[in-house]
């Protein structure tokens, strides 16, 4: 057990028969205000963030030892900040790596519309500034299975063969 963890034995008057750590300090005991004491002697089973003997919330779990007919509990209770610890610690490297495969996506999603998408694009206002400018020479040169950019550009180049044989 660690330091911070806390058992509890005790009757159903609340006295404490014994206590982990510092047994001799708390043994024959009756705190029937205490709120662990109240909780474990109204709810007799169950678990529940509470303050214990010396005032410290803990989350304690606790049960009337087998064949008592319910007059002695034992409880045990870990401080909340310890027990989720390591839950803390696993979310918060969960989030950073979550924010690092957001941030290498969003830079991939970047460059891959550059690459597939934004290239046509400016392939598209680069000969219609041309063709702006005079030269009915020019034609799109993007190919044809680039899905709906591919049909615009193929309707550019049907207009510039068409202002061009005039």
């Amino acid at each position: 057990l660690s330091p911070e963890t806390v058992m509890l034995l005790l009757d159903s008057n609340g006295t404490i028969l014994t206590r982990y750590p510092e047994h001799e300090k708390w043994v024959g005991k009756t705190l029937p205000d205490a709120e662990i004491i109240k909780t474990i002697l109204t709810q007799k089973e169950g678990v529940a963030e509470v303050a214990g003997v010396e005032g410290v919330n803990c989350i304690y779990s606790f049960t009337p030892v087998a064949g008592t007919d319910n007059s002695i509990y034992v409880s045990m209770g870990i401080p909340k900040n310890i027990l989720l610890s390591d839950i803390n610690r696993v979310f918060i490297h969960s989030i950073i790596i979550l924010f690092v495969i957001t941030v290498l996506i969003s830079i991939a999603a970047w460059y891959g519309s550059d690459f597939f998408i934004m290239r046509w694009f400016k392939t598209l206002v680069d000969a219609t500034r041309r063709m702006s400018e005079g030269d009915l020479s020019v034609r799109s040169g993007i190919p044809s299975n680039q899905g709906e950019i591919s049909r615009l550009a193929q309707a550019f180049d049907h207009m510039a063969d068409a202002l061009e044989k005039r």
